[in-house]
């Protein structure tokens, strides 16, 4: 079930189809060429273009059928934070959804500072102006989306059109300039650690599609048309037009952020070079909004698990008639914008905050931490053909077992080397001072890249230790059986025809762990009385139960008894 905000989100909130889906996944996996530029600084045309033409097929192309499959199967809003979740459990479903609400809050801010940096090429700027420019648009981004998700759709819809429309005229014009030759360039020294980051930023898009599932008309329809129309779209646009642009330029170092539309301009004078100056701006505004919807998601998700049902207790006992009350109904109301505006407006406050942080550095930042967090979804899609493999799955990538598991080898592997590859520049330091001279002076080192890494995953652990310590801890009395709490008998519902007897219970979260489980583990058919049920497994039921008078952490309980359990 999904994470509700006070109101809930039931079928009437599924307000996204075919077109709104491309136009908000656009922007995920692609967005446009503006920022491309960076590419050409990591290594020789040669090896930027094969990256570029074979990572799509091994890398993109799989993450994006996984979730094709596992959108249909599990259609919640949050993407791969509920399915790693669904597979591995509470304890490392929250940990995880932490580092994808980090991941995503971290890249939407980059995409301001961008905006900011192609107007100083126009307009030059103090860095305090950019700061505040970025800050102004994260500002204006957060109002639209306040709105509502129709809203958000159609302003998506205007920004993909502004966005594409001077790529595609800068393609056209530039085909004739275009030189085969300079494209295949190999002399040069490679940075792999900058190359695959840049690579893998680009096509990590497609793990965010799932990100709106509960919102969808028709999901397998909705989504399947959509990966059809955007993966081709990708491959082409990703290529196309840096081959163009070295066509009129091949000097790799005046490739620093913002000399595309300094290319249009030289291609076809003032007027392309406005244009490009406005669709540059236009799309890496489209980048904030989709980067900043997986945080809210991801952070709506993570919250609601732990503390849903506090939530609606405190907005039960607050005050009916008040301003206070009211504003805060709507602080925490889903029915407008998928998501509470409260979650919206945080993330727009963290966005805020980290404009000002070095560009380079936030792009980096962000790549090393999505290694973990890749490899845990590649991990719930197979756990899952395991654990969950009755769930209706309207698409499903044939085969069995054996092919899930090929179909994520790839992926985990370029993650891994990219992981490899930061790990080793770190131990042994750059080959030479010309390496590092091409990237931003704010770029930092492999090195600050793991401490940034381990400090995120740090923190989650501190918090998870405390969070368990002042909510979770169980009763000494109750360990040392002085206490044996009963079983309400409102926890446990027939099953079957000997309702009377036997019982069909789920148990989720640190419950299983205790027991064994896997994060979602099913009782069935135990043939017990209601009456006894509470005094079998010694310690562990007694640590069961007590979760039971705790309260749920979640809408969906510690006990929960699975759909059609009834008969």
């Amino acid at each position: 079930t999904r994470p509700m905000g006070m109101d809930g989100a039931g079928p009437d909130s599924k307000k996204i189809g075919v077109w709104g889906m491309i136009v908000v996944g656009f922007f995920w996996v692609h967005g446009g060429i503006y920022g491309n530029e960076a590419m050409l600084m990591a290594g020789p045309p040669l090896f930027v273009f094969i990256m570029l033409g074979i990572v799509p097929f091994i890398y993109s192309l799989p993450i994006a059928l996984i979730v094709a499959e596992l959108t249909t199967a599990f259609p919640e809003d949050g993407g791969y934070v509920v399915w790693v979740r669904e597979a591995c459990g509470n304890v490392v479903g929250s940990h995880h959804a932490y580092w994808v609400w980090v991941i995503y809050v971290v890249d939407a801010a980059i995409y301001p500072v961008l905006v900011a940096n192609y107007v100083d090429t126009w307009i030059p700027m103090s860095e305090m102006r950019r700061g505040l420019l970025s800050m102004g648009i994260v500002f204006f981004v957060t109002a639209i989306n306040l709105l509502g998700t129709d809203v958000m759709v159609k302003f998506n819809t205007l920004l993909a059109v502004l966005s594409l429309l001077p790529t595609l005229i800068f393609t056209g014009l530039g085909l004739p300039e275009l030189k085969p030759s300079r494209c295949l360039q190999y002399e040069g020294e490679v940075d792999w650690a900058l190359l695959v980051s840049w690579i893998l930023w680009l096509y990590c898009g497609f793990f965010s599609l799932g990100t709106l599932a509960g919102e969808l008309e028709r999901p397998r329809h909705t989504f399947l048309v959509s990966i059809a129309v955007l993966f081709p779209a990708v491959l082409v646009l990703n290529t196309l037009p840096l081959a163009v642009a070295l066509g009129l330029d091949e000097v790799a170092s005046n490739y620093s952020a913002g000399y595309f539309n300094v290319l249009a301009g030289r291609l076809a004078g003032r007027w392309l070079d406005g244009g490009f100056q406005l669709g540059a701006n236009v799309c890496l505004i489209g980048l904030y909004n989709a980067a900043v919807i997986t945080a809210e998601r991801s952070m709506f998700f993570l919250v609601n698990c732990h503390f849903s049902e506090n939530i609606r207790q405190f907005t039960d006992t607050s005050g009916k008639n008040t301003c206070g009350s009211a504003l805060l109904r709507w602080l925490l109301s889903t029915s407008q914008t998928g998501v509470a505006p409260l979650y919206i407006l945080f993330n727009a406050l963290c966005a805020a905050l980290l404009v000002w942080m070095p560009y380079a550095l936030l792009v980096e930042f962000s790549m090393l931490l999505s290694v973990p967090s890749i490899l845990l979804f590649m991990w719930s899609f197979v756990a899952l053909r395991v654990q969950r493999a009755d769930v209706l799955r309207p698409f499903r990538i044939p085969g069995g077992l054996a092919t899930a598991v090929m179909i994520t080898v790839v992926p985990v592997a370029i993650s891994i080397s990219y992981a490899a590859i930061v790990a080793t520049e770190s131990l042994i330091g750059r080959s030479s001072a010309g390496r590092s001279d091409r990237r931003s002076g704010s770029a930092m080192q492999p090195i600050y890249q793991v401490y940034s890494m381990f400090g995120v995953v740090g923190v989650g652990c501190i918090t998870h230790a405390l969070f368990s310590r002042s909510r979770f801890r169980v009763p000494h009395a109750m360990l040392s059986g002085k206490a044996q709490p009963q079983l309400e008998a409102t926890h446990l519902q027939p099953h079957g025809r000997n309702s009377s007897s036997w019982h069909d219970c789920r148990v989720e979260d640190e419950t299983e762990l205790l027991n064994g489980g896997e994060g979602t583990e099913h009782f069935r058919s135990t043939p017990v009385s209601a009456s006894r049920a509470c005094q079998i497994g010694g310690g562990i039921s007694r640590v069961v139960t007590s979760c039971l008078d705790r309260g749920s952490s979640s809408n969906r309980g510690y006990f929960q008894v699975p759909l059609g359990a009834e008969a």
